[in-house]
């Protein structure tokens, strides 16, 4: 009888262990941005999902040669992962 609820509580104890493991995980952070250029954005969101990434030099240039201005962005979202707000940067 003795044995039964010891195992019992060790049971219990890991299950509740990993279902507040899995709620944290879940649960993702926030992620809030205001007014950060977009290239500052995708390395910075790159960074936190450990993936690497090569930004052509010529992304904001016109055909003409001249610069264009680079576009800022303005967010905030939360239950999400640094991985899936890079993927919703870059769509």
């Amino acid at each position: 009888m003795k044995t039964n609820r010891s195992k019992f509580y060790v049971t219990t104890t890991f299950a509740i262990g990993i279902f507040l493991g899995v709620t944290t995980i879940a649960s993702g952070q926030e992620i809030q941005m205001s007014n950060i250029p977009i290239t500052s954005v995708i390395e910075n969101l790159a960074r936190q999902s450990g993936i690497n990434y090569i930004i052509d030099q010529n992304l904001f240039m016109s055909q003409s040669g001249s610069g264009i201005a680079e576009p800022s962005l303005t967010f905030a979202w939360t239950n999400i992962s640094p991985n899936d707000a890079l993927s919703r940067v870059l769509k």
